[in-house]
């Protein structure tokens, strides 16, 4: 932050108020302050979970709308405005809003909840969407690499086909189970294109 400080101050030629918003999953413990001998560096740190959903729910911008889901409340009533929100919505506009819920979601460990319900209102085809689609694919090869398994990798797959295409045929299983560490990324970059499970794992 202190680095920050000093870029913008030079490029802006002011002072600059510095607010960090904590989005992560974990209690708060980052320190707000930086001090040495000759600098006494400090901060403002927003915690979300400090607030009180509503005011953000009221708001006309649906970055708050989404934010909500961070702050004290019932989560199924602000998924429900946030949704009532995001179907009004500009298409180009609504696949940045939903982006950004879903990252949301997966900071709160609620990204299946959440795309269960986004995928209930009709409102998108999560694999099919070019802003959701990266991430999923993203989000997926990561969990793998934390798996640090052949075995993590391919049920990672199996999940994410049968989230696409629904119930997998005995082939498609047993292909998976006999793939190379290769296959497996190939067919995980391939998913995002591909219209039929044979394209996918060709």
């Amino acid at each position: 932050m202190l680095e920050y400080y000093g870029y913008l101050v030079r490029v802006h030629k002011q002072h600059i108020t510095q607010v960090v918003l904590y989005l992560g999953k974990e209690p708060l413990r980052l320190q707000c302050a930086f001090t040495s001998p000759s600098i006494d560096f400090r901060f403002e740190i927003v915690n979300p979970r400090e607030y009180d959903s509503e005011p953000l729910l009221a708001s006309e911008d649906w970055a708050d709308n989404v934010l909500a889901l961070l702050a004290k409340g019932e989560p199924e009533r602000v998924l429900e405005v946030v949704l009532r929100r995001l179907r009004v919505m500009k298409s180009e506009d609504q696949e940045v809003a939903v982006g950004t819920l879903v990252l949301l979601s997966g900071i709160l460990g609620m990204e299946e909840t959440v795309s269960a319900r986004l995928k209930e209102v009709g409102m998108i085809n999560v694999m099919e969407n070019k802003v959701l689609g990266p991430l999923i694919l993203q989000r997926m090869e990561q969990k793998g690499r934390s798996e640090g398994n052949q075995e993590g990798r391919q049920d990672l797959l199996q999940e994410q086909l049968s989230e696409k295409s629904g119930t997998l045929p005995v082939w498609v299983v047993q292909r998976l189970q006999a793939a190379s560490a290769e296959d497996l990324h190939t067919w995980a970059k391939r998913i995002l294109r591909a219209t039929t499970l044979e394209e996918t794992l060709r």
